[in-house]
């Protein structure tokens, strides 16, 4: 009775293939579809890799989806806060590019991207990572081995920053050069390029006032180039030193990101000696 059973039921699917419930097989190694259903049209998409896998909020990136079952009028489902553009597939159907727009107040963290091809969604997804803006690290440089450089006492010089520009001339004092990389909320690096906001509080030198800012970017590897400098101008010998609190932001869209961490800066001439000090007051994330 069993093998009755059996039989009756193969020779139902063969003369009726969707008494099975169309159940899901695969097709060689990648693709699948239903049994007694080959018509490519149906074919359900896969995905396996997304690159770039992570981008900052803000910014708009071309990212490229491989994987099989891709057909002219597909779309892509990136979760909340991305736009997509521009969705080009290959005329090998494995392959998919698209700008991904991603919204300055944009949830940070993993999303999880399909693609959908003739109403039939993947069941396979890639991750793709929104970056937060979060912390400044120390960046090993050869103008700065781990992120701090030597103490500069120009006597009628120059005050370069890490770029190689010259911001003063014929000053004479003290500064020293530090570089920082940008990560996110998870550690990672941020390439993209950003305008960073310094600001200074807790005036406690004996000079007076608050300095002016001397941050700027370096292009040919995305770090922040940051000067602490107590200068006048000619061979006059400086008197009295900087004391401060010091942070940076960046501003994308509508939204300001406060970076860490906090500093605390000392420089000028203090107990007769040149100086140029940052202590971190404020720390940052640990990843």
């Amino acid at each position: 009775q069993v093998e009755d059973y059996v039989s009756s039921m193969f020779f139902s699917a063969l003369t009726n293939p969707r008494v099975l419930d169309q159940p899901e097989i695969y097709l060689g190694s990648t693709e699948h579809t239903s049994i007694g259903n080959c018509d490519p049209n149906q074919l359900r998409p896969t995905v396996s890799s997304i690159s770039p896998n992570k981008a900052v909020v803000g910014a708009t990136v071309n990212v490229t989806i491989v994987g099989t079952g891709f057909r002219s009028g597909s779309t892509i489902q990136p979760g909340s806060g991305i736009t997509v553009s521009n969705i080009v597939v290959n005329s090998a159907r494995t392959q998919i590019t698209a700008d991904f727009a991603i919204a300055s107040n944009a949830t940070g963290g993993n999303r999880s991207v399909k693609v959908t091809a003739n109403g039939r969604q993947s069941l396979s997804s890639v991750n793709f990572f929104v970056q937060i803006p979060t912390e400044l690290v120390p960046f090993n440089t050869s103008g700065a081995p781990n992120g701090v450089g030597p103490l500069q006492t120009p006597l009628v010089g120059d005050v370069i920053n890490l770029a190689g520009t010259v911001l003063y001339s014929n000053v004479t004092g003290v500064y020293r050069n530090y570089a920082f990389a940008l990560v996110d909320q998870d550690g990672q690096r941020i390439l993209q390029g950003f305008t960073f906001t310094e600001s200074f509080s807790n005036d406690c030198g004996t000079l007076g006032g608050l300095p002016p800012s001397f941050t700027s970017q370096v292009p040919a590897n995305q770090i922040l180039s940051d000067i602490n400098a107590a200068v006048v101008q000619g061979p006059y010998n400086p008197q009295g030193y900087d004391c401060f609190d010091q942070t940076f932001s960046i501003i994308i869209g509508s939204m300001t990101f406060q970076l860490t961490p906090k500093f605390h800066v000392e420089v000028g001439k203090k107990n007769g000696q040149l100086i140029a000090t940052r202590a971190v007051i404020q720390s940052g994330h640990t990843h």
